[in-house]
């Protein structure tokens, strides 16, 4: 059995899917209470941009396929060229036990993560 399991197991966790294909120009996402994000780049090149005095990255360039995980609410916008055909999958993430579980409460605020290591 590996480490997280048991995790899951305490904390359950429910992802609902709701974009799946190519994303072209700006991409807003908000910040909700309760509300983690999952998206994986699959294919293509994008700017990953957070606003000013949050704490991330002002801008983070994505040149290969990518995990991006906010276990917390954070505003983050997605930037493509049109015509660059980027193929992303995009996911709401609740955790039982309301807006942020203790655990949600310790993680790094997000995590964005190369799929080719």
């Amino acid at each position: 059995m590996d480490r997280l399991s048991p995790l899951l197991e305490r904390f359950r966790v429910q992802a609902q899917l709701f974009h799946e294909g190519p994303l072209c120009g700006i991409t807003h996402f908000d910040a909700r209470p309760g509300r983690a994000f999952l998206h994986v780049l699959r294919q293509g090149q994008m700017e990953l941009r957070h606003p000013a005095r949050s704490g991330l990255p002002r801008r983070q360039r994505l040149t290969e396929p990518t995990l991006i995980f906010y276990p917390q609410p954070w505003v983050h916008d997605f930037h493509n060229a049109p015509e660059d055909g980027s193929d992303f999958l995009c996911a709401t993430v609740e955790f039982e036990g309301g807006e942020i579980t203790l655990w949600c409460a310790h993680c790094h605020r997000w995590w964005c993560c190369p799929c080719t290591r």
